[in-house]
């Protein structure tokens, strides 16, 4: 079982805008968009633009690195090497209609 906790894309919006000492408001101004936006972004009820995700990241400080890696879901390879929950094949599969 994995106990690592998984952050949304809204949870690392959220997290780089207080590490920046930002409110929703300051985040908005800066990003001119409205605070209700900003805390859409920040709850998942709407997605950021690639615009807003880059403008997000300079505004807080935070690489465009670290908030995809922040929202990647982590999670601990099993007994036999997976890391997803899939089995790890020998090989690739021929497919059926090879004679």
């Amino acid at each position: 079982m994995n106990d690592a906790p998984t952050w949304t894309l809204g949870d690392a919006l959220r997290k780089a805008r207080l590490a920046a000492g930002m409110d929703q408001i300051d985040i908005a101004v800066k990003l001119k968009i409205s605070r209700v936006t900003a805390s859409n972004y920040e709850t998942g009820r709407s997605e950021p633009p690639t615009s807003v995700f880059v403008a997000w990241a300079r505004a807080t400080g935070v690489s465009l690195d670290w908030l995809a890696e922040a929202v990647k879901p982590r999670t601990a390879p099993s007994e036999d090497g997976a890391v997803d929950g899939s089995r790890p094949r020998e090989s690739n599969p021929r497919p059926s209609h090879y004679e």
